[in-house]
């Protein structure tokens, strides 16, 4: 009696635990799908056709002087964002730039890099983030400030979707009237070599001479006497 007491414990048990094993193996063959978070850099967005001159907008350098777009007014830029913490895209797409900044290192070309991590990226940071690169701290500028005036910075005047720590891969490149003349994607070698040579032309050009206001004929003075009727 006890042998098939035991035995029936023993079946009971191999039953439960084939039961448990099968559980496991249905649980493992459907793992609910995960969502995966969108990539931090996205492909470049193409410029738009040459328009009005970009806005201004006003950031702090690496310096820790306050900055003025209109300090660009006349010269060619490249305009492009970045976090310093980003070890990967934004690494290679400063290495590009770094190959323009020595390339064109005689000219008056102007470089502008904008963080979108601002939390993190103070002035103190920026300027060893740059060091590596050796930028010239007037040719190469490092911009911070307030994200939500960058992420308008981004929206309206570079046309480009940016976010805390999510940015394009392009660089806009604009010319010496304040114009949008092209966009690149810096990962990209062939891409990079067009914007150098399109950098090449414009630099070339000259700023657009100001319109200059109308002006009136200055009206002849009247005599004071009429010839017709002076009888002296």
């Amino acid at each position: 009696m006890k042998n098939a007491a035991l035995a029936f414990w023993v079946i009971v048990a191999l039953v439960g635990a084939s039961g448990y094993g099968s559980w496991v193996a249905w649980q493992k063959m459907h793992v609910p799908e995960r969502r995966v978070a969108p990539a931090v850099h996205v492909p470049y967005r193409p410029a738009p056709p040459p328009g009005p001159p970009i806005k201004d907008f006003e950031l702090v350098e690496r310096s820790g002087e306050e900055f003025d777009s209109k300090e660009l007014k006349g010269k060619v830029w490249i305009g492009s964002f970045f976090f310093a913490n980003c070890p990967g895209a934004c690494w290679q797409l400063n290495q590009a730039l770094k190959g323009v900044h020595d390339e064109f290192k005689d000219t008056d070309l102007q470089l502008v890099s904008i963080t979108c991590d601002p939390r993190n990226d103070s002035p103190e940071m920026l300027r060893k983030y740059a060091d590596r690169f050796q930028a010239h701290p007037q040719k190469w500028l490092f911009l911070t400030g307030d994200i939500d005036y960058i992420k308008r910075i981004g929206r309206d005047i570079f046309l480009q979707d940016v976010q805390e720590g999510g940015h394009r891969n392009s660089a806009l490149v604009i010319d010496r009237n304040g114009k949008i003349r092209g966009s690149f994607d810096l990962l990209d070698s062939v891409k990079t070599a067009e914007m150098k040579t399109l950098l090449k032309e414009l630099l070339a050009e000259k700023p657009a001479e100001p319109a200059l206001a109308p002006t009136e004929e200055p009206s002849a003075e009247k005599s004071t006497a009429d010839p017709a009727t002076d009888k002296s």
